[in-house]
C-alpha cells in the first residue's frame, strides 16, 4: 500500500525529487556550438580567375545564384569597381557586384588550383581582384602549422602545440574585426 499524504500519493512527489537531484547529463548538456569559419585571403591583384567547375557550383551576388555545370568555365574580371563574368566561349554573362560567391558541395578550381571550400571574388581598389576562402578554423590551422612548422618531430612536438596554441589565438582575435576588408587573415606565409 502506497502512503498518502493531503489525498495524493507520494510516489509522484518522490520521483520529481529524484528526477530534480539527479538528472541525466544528457539533460543538462548545451547542444554543441558550430565550428567557428574564417575568411582568409588567398590571392589579391589578380588580373583574372578562371573558374571551371569539377562537379556543380553555385555562383551567387548576394542577389541572384546561377548553376555553374561540371566541365563550364567562367573567366570573372574587374571593370571599373565591378565584376565581369565571362564564359569559356567568351559570351559576356553580366557584370556583378559587388562580390561573386561560388560555393556548394562542390570542388572547381581557381586558376587551375582545386578548391572545395566557398570562394568570393571581389574587385580590390581598381587594381584587379581579392580571392577570400572561407574555411572552418580548424582546416586553417592545420594549413598554418604545416606550413609554419613543417613536419615537427617528437622531440619539437611541446613547439608544436605552442604554435597550435598563439595562430589559434590570434586567428579568433582577427575573426570579424574588420567585415570592411572583406575578410580576416592573409594567406602570407
Amino acid at each position: 500500500m502506497i502512503p498518502r499524504l493531503a489525498g495524493s500519493s507520494l510516489f509522484p512527489l518522490a520521483t520529481l525529487s529524484l528526477l530534480i537531484g539527479c538528472a541525466p547529463a544528457y539533460i543538462s548538456q548545451k547542444p554543441p556550438t558550430p565550428e567557428p569559419m574564417v575568411r582568409v585571403a588567398i590571392h589579391h591583384r589578380l588580373e583574372a580567375a578562371v573558374i571551371e567547375a569539377l562537379d556543380t557550383v553555385w555562383a551567387s551576388d548576394g542577389i541572384h545564384a546561377s548553376p555553374l555545370a561540371p566541365g563550364n568555365r567562367w573567366t570573372v574580371t574587374a571593370r571599373q569597381g565591378r565584376l565581369v563574368a565571362e564564359t569559356g566561349a567568351g559570351t559576356v554573362i553580366g557584370e556583378i557586384g559587388p562580390g561573386l560567391t561560388f560555393r556548394g558541395r562542390a570542388r572547381f578550381s581557381l586558376n587551375g588550383t582545386a578548391l572545395d571550400r566557398p570562394l568570393t571574388l571581389s574587385p580590390e581598389g581598381g587594381a584587379g581582384l581579392l580571392a577570400v576562402l572561407e574555411l572552418p578554423l580548424e582546416e586553417y590551422l592545420l594549413g598554418v602549422l604545416s606550413k609554419e612548422m613543417g613536419n615537427a618531430g617528437g622531440a619539437e612536438l611541446e613547439a608544436l602545440k605552442a604554435q597550435a596554441v598563439a595562430a589559434r589565438s590570434f586567428a579568433y582575435v582577427k575573426i570579424g574585426k574588420k567585415p570592411e576588408q572583406g575578410y580576416d587573415l592573409e594567406s602570407d606565409v
